[in-house]
């Protein structure tokens, strides 16, 4: 039995042969493919690169050495410093001239997986806690959910 097909066994409710290896993005490290891959779509983070730019929500991401290359909300640049004034600051991206099948083939191309063997995923949710501690910093972000 494939990866894929243990997957789908949680999925519908049976019992797999094994934990299924679930990821967020391909391991280049590993032989094995994955069982599930999730795909978020390309507009969350089309004015991004690997070196920094800015979300959909305009926080600004710089990558840095101390992180591996890896880009991280901007330190001490926050959106959003008093949760309850969060509907005047964060605004609603306006998704209505997203071409979703094109950014669907555009997207799965780049995951550069097999659909045969890995489960594929859509995610857009985008995570909720990462985006308040994105928009407000994690002392902020973790005080405003305390309260």
């Amino acid at each position: 039995m494939r990866e894929k097909e243990n997957f789908l066994r949680v999925i519908n409710g049976e019992i797999p042969e094994w934990v299924p290896r679930f990821t967020m993005s391909p391991d280049p490290y590993s032989t094995i493919p994955p069982a599930a891959l999730q795909i978020s779509p390309g507009f969350l983070d089309e004015k991004r690169t690997p070196e920094g730019g800015f979300d959909i929500f305009g926080v600004e991401y710089v990558a840095t050495e101390e992180m591996s290359g890896q880009a991280l909300p901007k330190p001490n640049q926050f959106l959003l410093d008093d949760i309850t004034k969060w509907r005047d600051v964060i605004k609603t991206p306006d998704i209505s001239g997203v071409n979703w099948e094109a950014m669907a083939r555009n997207d799965f191309k780049k995951a550069n997986t097999d659909p045969e063997s890995v489960a594929v995923i859509l995610h857009i949710h985008v995570g909720y806690f990462q985006n308040l501690m994105n928009f407000m910093g994690f002392v902020e972000g973790l005080c405003a959910m305390s309260e």
